[in-house]
């Protein structure tokens, strides 16, 4: 019994697993960098060609993006895809917004300005 129980421990170590990998990065900027707006993190929606949307939140404190920027990476099935990002505060409040397309493979790396 034991060695029965090695050999299906030995066969589930030799399974393999390969991460995912991204291939689609999203370039977000008109980050509020004003600490006094309260900008604390995005509400990222990002929508592929099964219309499933999937949600992301990054978060992050007031003002601390020099520059008003981040880059995203995503995962996303071949063909149409959209993202839209809403920067908001510590209420979930709207501050600014912008959204953006593409095609996988055409193109994958996409640039938001939030307004």
């Amino acid at each position: 019994m034991r060695a029965l129980a090695l050999a299906g421990w030995i066969a589930l170590a030799g399974c393999s697993w390969d991460p995912e990998q991204p291939n689609v990065t999203v370039h977000v900027n008109g980050i509020p960098t004003d600490p006094a707006a309260g900008v604390d993190h995005l509400n990222v929606t990002v929508t592929d060609s099964s219309n499933s949307p999937k949600q992301y939140r990054p978060t992050f404190q007031p003002g601390s993006l020099a520059g008003g920027s981040i880059d995203l990476a995503f995962t996303i099935a071949t063909g149409a895809y959209t993202v839209n990002a809403v920067a908001a505060d510590r209420t979930d409040a709207t501050v600014k917004s912008g959204n953006g397309a593409g095609v996988v493979p055409a193109v994958t790396d996409l640039t938001i300005t939030l307004q």
